[in-house]
């Protein structure tokens, strides 16, 4: 149990570390000096305008000649390939056009917990930018913020921001975890162009409007599910994903222009039955199919093995496209449970179980049009030391019959 464990926190660790090493980069403590910067006055607080220092480690000082650092002005940095990590005061609330654009070896930058706004391209050809950590207060994100930040791998829009400008996120290929603003309420055009990394994307109730290419050619993306506020989608909004298997609507259809869905593989729509307007041309032109809540899972059977519990089931007698989540923890009663799996099968092995633990599981059936209750069953994992001592007896059984038949066959002399 106490190496299960140790492996479970250094994969937590390496996890933390691969998608948010924002969290666990050392920045510079000290000030940069005021005189690596140029700015200008802007009545009470200063705009910086230039940066003539030598790069490396950066930290913007939170006063230039006694005032208040507040914005970082258009191509203040712009094309400063030697920035390595990049530290902004609190007092910072405007970020402006291009400020950081074309800062090729600039990793990780901490933007301050006081910034507001984010201009057009202002993080434009960050390439080696891996994750971004965008504080609570900012409330608008330009055009093209992060186009070309082709290591970045996660970013959260806070709640502040409404609406996700054109091209946010275009070719940003190694994006893989994106957490969008409950706000949200229109995702522009070319948001996630071509974020080939992307494997799932969650659209926030309140959304209306998805923008032509939003997520073309995100070819990791493999479902999609479209809230009941959508009533507009743009042309080519999900061309060329070529993993996207199913695309599910939770209201009545949107209006949709051509090839929103042409992904090149054969996706289905999905929708809720009884909801309205997916017989048109461009909906069966795609196999529009309509969708009831799921019954509960039968037959749930619990195989024990090394370390590891092995479930099957049969699919409920009511409800189609369906997956399965299953859960499992200590408690009979389901406190405390955490997520094992998401399957479409009819079985799934949780592994890394404690021999000496009784686990409870439970596996409920999962579609657009609601969820059922759980089929639980309990069972405990084999030992693996047990489990490795009766393989070696029963090889030494083995060897000793064979030996013995040997023997009795062995012509006498």
């Amino acid at each position: 149990m106490r190496k299960t464990l140790c492996a479970i926190t250094l994969s937590v660790a390496v996890l933390v570390a691969l998608i948010f090493p924002f969290a666990s980069t050392a920045y510079a403590e000290a000030s940069s000096p005021e005189t690596d910067f140029t700015a200008e006055s802007d009545g009470d607080y200063v705009r910086i305008t230039g940066y003539a220092g030598p790069g490396g480690d950066v930290v913007v000082p939170d006063t230039i000649g006694g005032k208040t650092v507040k914005y970082v002005g258009d191509y203040a940095f712009s094309g400063k390939t030697d920035l390595k990590t990049l530290v902004l005061p609190d007092g910072v609330t405007h970020i402006g056009n291009r400020a950081f654009g074309g800062c090729s070896s600039l990793t990780a930058i901490d933007l301050g917990d006081g910034l507001q706004y984010i201009g057009d391209y202002a993080f434009f050809f960050c390439s080696s930018l891996t994750y971004v950590d965008i504080p609570e207060s900012v409330v608008s994100i330009g055009d093209s913020a992060f186009v070309f930040c082709r290591s970045l791998v996660g970013v959260t829009v806070p709640d502040g921001v409404t609406v996700l400008r054109d091209f946010t996120f275009q070719n940003c290929s190694s994006l893989a975890e994106v957490h969008i603003s409950e706000n949200i309420t229109a995702v522009g055009g070319y948001a996630f162009y071509d974020c080939s990394s992307l494997e799932s994307i969650s659209i926030p109730e309140g959304v209306s409007v998805i923008g032509p290419w939003a997520f073309g050619y995100c070819l990791s993306l493999e479902d999609v599910v479209i809230p009941d506020t959508v009533t507009d989608i743009g042309h080519g909004a999900f061309v060329g994903c070529s993993s996207l298997e199913s695309v599910g609507f939770l209201g009545d259809a949107p209006a949709v222009e051509d090839r929103w869905a042409d992904t090149g593989v054969e996706t289905s729509v999905y929708y809720i039955e009884g909801n309205t307007g997916f017989d048109t041309l461009y909906w069966s032109g795609i196999g529009a199919v309509p969708v009831t809540a799921p019954g509960i899972p039968a037959g749930l059977e619990a195989s024990p093995g090394n370390g590891m519990v092995t479930l099957s089931w049969t699919a409920p007698s009511s409800g189609n496209a369906i997956t399965y989540e299953i859960w499992f923890g200590t408690d009979e009663n389901g406190a405390g449970w955490q997520p094992a799996d998401k399957t479409g099968a009819c079985t799934s092995t949780v592994s890394g179980l404690d021999p000496d633990t009784t686990y409870y599981f439970g596996v409920k059936a999962v579609n657009i049009a609601g969820e059922s209750d759980f089929t639980t069953i309990s069972a405990m994992a084999e030992d693996e030391g047990e489990y490795m001592l009766t393989a070696a007896l029963f090889g030494i059984v083995a060897a000793m019959v064979i030996v013995t038949i040997w023997a009795a066959d062995r012509p006498k002399r």
